[in-house]
């Protein structure tokens, strides 16, 4: 049977940074912050370094900001994408000269993230504390993404242990229709999906499989140009004895 591919939409006001991050995990997250930032203002995630420890992945990151008004205080938030989880206020901070985020006593500041699993997308939004300007940035520590030529394929995380994920396509060409094959330990679906103007295009995938405690699932998309595939893991969560039937 044909998976089915929905795309709900959300009305949110322009220009308010708190209502935006507390509405929770939505669909399409990777582009929505793009649209709701101040023109001009723009949020940078750049990695300083990353370590295991203890056998856990450890990522640090500074905050690069443009569009904003040199030396102003500013109010951190981060959202984590996956469905359910609260977005958590960071705290009060500042631009030094150059836009970066700095601590109240100058020392750079660095966002952690411990322990990130694949396709787990993280974004951040500042707001200036006079709540003129805001900015979102958003990061895959892990990412699951494939490229070719103009064309650009990647999965973010939306449910716990990889039971859902969204998958994402832009460098298409506009309007063209896009073949879709999910395969899912060997339940194969297929699909059409048109690429947007701008050739971006994207959908949900839930990949678990009756009957199974884990295993990967395997996405191609094929434009007139391009051909893509990404691989993404998943398991049944914890005390569950198989994994629910999704559509992969």
């Amino acid at each position: 049977m044909p998976v089915r591919f929905s795309l709900p939409t959300r009305r949110v006001a322009a220009g308010i940074v708190i209502p935006l991050v507390l509405a929770g995990s939505a669909l399409a997250q990777a582009g929505w912050w793009k649209k709701y930032s101040t023109p001009g203002a723009d949020v940078q995630l750049v990695r300083s370094k990353d370590f295991a420890y203890k056998g856990v992945r450890v990522f640090y990151y500074t905050v690069q900001t443009k569009g904003f008004p040199a030396q102003s205080a500013v109010t951190l938030m981060v959202q984590n994408l996956v469905t359910g989880t609260r977005p958590l206020l960071l705290g009060n901070f500042k631009l030094d000269e150059s836009g970066k985020v700095v601590n109240a006593d100058g020392s750079e500041y660095s966002l952690i993230l411990g322990g990130p699993s694949p396709g787990e997308t993280f974004q951040l939004a500042v707001a200036t504390l006079a709540k003129n300007t805001n900015g979102f940035g958003q990061v895959t520590p892990i990412p699951i993404e494939a490229r070719d030529g103009p064309c650009h394929l990647w999965a973010i995380l939306i449910g716990r242990y990889g039971t859902g994920y969204e998958i994402h396509g832009d460098g298409f060409r506009p309007g063209e229709k896009v073949s879709f094959v999910g395969d899912s330990e060997g339940e194969v679906h297929e699909a059409v999906i048109p690429a947007r103007s701008d050739g971006s295009w994207w959908t949900d995938v839930l990949p678990g499989i009756k009957g199974k405690l884990a295993g990967t699932v395997q996405i191609t998309a094929t434009g007139a140009a391009c051909r893509l595939s990404i691989k993404a893991p998943w398991k049944a969560p914890p005390g569950m004895k198989e994994a629910s039937p999704g559509r992969p």
